[in-house]
């Protein structure tokens, strides 16, 4: 008994002496040479913290929409674009593992560079020097601004750290922070780096079983002007951006071209069917551009088809009632509902096209046959007895006269009975 007693004494005293040689490491004050400085990484996520319910996308996708927009795609195809501003994952700020490559980290104090360290996080948490950069660094204590970057998406050209949209990737990180360093013997830098670019992802959607078919790709293209590099000064931290000299495009992260269903409205009541880019994919823009420069096109060689119409070569223009400006770090997928060109009749008596009438927020409620004469075809099945039918078995048996009076008082018999 005396002997356990003893033993537990040695291992408690043991203990308490590495705690207090840990904490006396981080109490001393700093030597000759400084504070011996260290890195931790972590990151955020695209998105934004916003949960707002969203608005005419069709599944389970968490965003709002912040604009929309209309076009005639010409081969009697007609499309309404939203803008989806994402939302980004539920995690805690800094609980992500940065991406497992090269990294850049600047000292700057009152316009000069104090130190600089280059190196590796192959744990996605730890900084790790290279051979060829000093091992250890030493900063005296004081204020200092930090710039950490990827390497690979800003390298450092003529004391700047440019970037430009041919670098753009899910994997372009950037954080510059200022940070205190105490006057004690070791020190640990945390940074929680911020995605470098804003990422847009392309959504193709119909209401139509078969309404998209085939292999969908294609480029996102930008007009002259549109931000192409951006270039940081660490001296006075000013950024500049070089606008594109001319009109260009570039590749468009792949799409999955599995063909999702999803059903929507107040009783999960209509289908819809579509394809996006993704999740590490899609096209990435410097913080700054207006969304109405940018321009989806599909592949001129695709097989694929909309509504059994050749989908080659079709430009999905953004022309926003409201532009959108993107920011660093934001996630936002555009979102193309296609529908086949004609009239349709909305609740409150108007006839427009589908995609301008569901644009302003109404609800269709039939197609239009011939708007001349008035007359249009209800989207829901009627309830009532005289029901429009092909089949003999079910066939009115007493039908109605047809004059217009006729077809109003017939409307009326019907829930959801609508003027026209």
């Amino acid at each position: 008994m005396v002997v356990c007693i003893g033993m537990t004494a040695v291992i408690n005293t043991s203990c308490s002496n590495e705690t207090d040689l840990a904490a006396n490491g981080q109490q001393e004050k700093a030597g000759p040479k400084g504070v011996l400085i260290s890195f931790g990484l972590s990151a955020e996520d695209y998105g934004t913290d916003n949960e707002a319910a969203t608005r005419g996308v069709s599944d389970a996708q968490t965003g709002r929409v912040i604009a929309t927009s209309t076009s005639n795609l010409g081969n009697g195809l007609e499309v309404l674009t939203e803008v989806v501003e994402d939302n980004a994952p539920k995690t805690r700020a800094g609980s992500q593992a940065v991406p497992k490559q090269d990294y850049h980290i600047l000292a700057y104090k009152n316009g000069e560079k104090k130190a600089e360290w280059y190196g590796n996080s192959k744990d996605g948490r730890n900084f790790i020097n290279y051979s060829q950069s000093p091992k250890v660094q030493y900063l005296e204590p004081g204020t200092y601004k930090f710039y950490v970057f990827s390497h690979s998406h800003m390298p450092i050209k003529d004391g700047k750290f440019t970037t430009d949209i041919s670098k753009g990737s899910r994997n372009a990180y950037y954080i510059e922070e200022e940070k205190t360093i105490p006057n004690q013997k070791e020190f640990k830098l945390d940074f929680v780096l911020k995605p470098m670019f804003a990422r847009v992802r392309t959504k193709l959607k119909v209401y139509v079983e078969n309404g998209l078919n085939g292999f969908f790709n294609g480029a996102s293209t930008y007009k002259a002007g549109t931000h192409y590099a951006k270039s940081i000064d660490p001296k006075t931290g000013k950024a500049e951006y070089t606008p594109a000299s001319k009109d260009g495009s570039f590749l468009y992260g792949l799409f999955d071209n599995s063909i999702k269903t999803v059903t929507e409205g107040e009783n999960n009541e209509i289908k819809s069917y579509y394809i996006i880019s993704s999740e590490i994919s899609g096209n990435f823009f410097l913080d700054g551009t207006k969304l109405s420069e940018v321009s989806f096109e599909m592949a001129a060689d695709t097989k694929a088809t909309i509504f059994g119409k050749p989908a080659a070569g079709i430009k999905m223009p953004t022309k926003l009632k409201k532009d959108v400006t993107l920011e660093a770090g934001k996630s936002y997928t555009l979102v193309y509902t296609m529908y086949k060109l004609g009239s349709y009749l909305f609740s409150d008596g108007t006839v427009t096209s589908l995609a301008e009438g569901k644009s302003a927020g109404k609800t269709p409620v039939g197609f239009v046959v011939d708007e001349q004469k008035r007359i249009a075809i209800a989207l829901k099945n009627v309830e009532g007895t005289k029901k429009w039918a092909t089949s003999q078995s079910q066939k009115a048996t007493t039908l109605w006269t047809q004059n217009e009076q006729s077809l109003r008082d017939g409307i009326k018999e019907y829930n959801g009975s609508v003027e026209i």
